[in-house]
């Protein structure tokens, strides 16, 4: 699988995921890529920022549907045992 389908069989599953219909995920998904080859370096990763152009499109296509930002999964530093500070 290579970047492009990578990105656009995840951003139909997300944007069909929030409600929008599976014409309008498929066609935001493909202006999505047209920008992923257009723009040269991404500040917060090439799939948020896909999606997220793809959201903002299809949100003002679509009426009543609000889209929610992909945002980045963030897991908690675990703490140190107590038996670390002990020296």
């Amino acid at each position: 699988m290579d970047t492009e389908t990578f990105l656009k069989t995840n951003i139909v599953k997300e944007l069909t995921g929030q409600g929008f219909s599976d014409s309008l995920a498929d066609s935001c998904a493909n202006k999505a890529i047209e920008y992923y080859k257009k723009t040269a370096k991404f500040s917060g990763g090439a799939y948020m920022e896909c999606a997220n152009y793809a959201g903002m499109l299809a949100s003002q296509m679509s009426i009543g549907i609000k889209f929610k930002q992909v945002r980045a999964k963030r897991s908690q530093r675990k703490k140190r045992p107590q038996e670390a500070w002990d020296f």
